[in-house]
């Protein structure tokens, strides 16, 4: 078992965390440019139930993380981040040469 945990993304991935999910490929794409997303200690666990990140992966799909749980923990009263966070995901193709 870790003291910490982090959600994060890898270098090649442009991302950002939005407060609620776009709707479009076009308006996360948009949110994904714009970047400003690394990582999240799940100790200061800043993001919620609702909340999510939009990617544009290395090969230029769009990807739509919601927040949909979390498991474990007790990240609202401090006491543990969550061992655990679950997703609904969307991917729209980019598009292919």
């Amino acid at each position: 078992m870790t003291d910490s945990a982090y959600l994060e993304v890898s270098n090649s991935v442009s991302a950002a965390e939005v407060d609620d999910s776009p709707e479009s490929a076009e308006q996360c794409a948009s949110e994904a440019q714009v970047g400003g997303y690394t990582d999240a200690s799940l100790e200061e666990w800043p993001l919620k139930v609702g909340n999510g990140l939009c990617l544009i992966t290395d090969q230029g799909n769009v990807v739509r993380l919601k927040i949909t749980k979390f498991v474990g923990g007790d990240s609202r009263r401090g006491d543990a981040p969550p061992d655990r966070v679950e997703f609904e995901a969307t991917m729209w193709q980019g598009e292919q040469p």
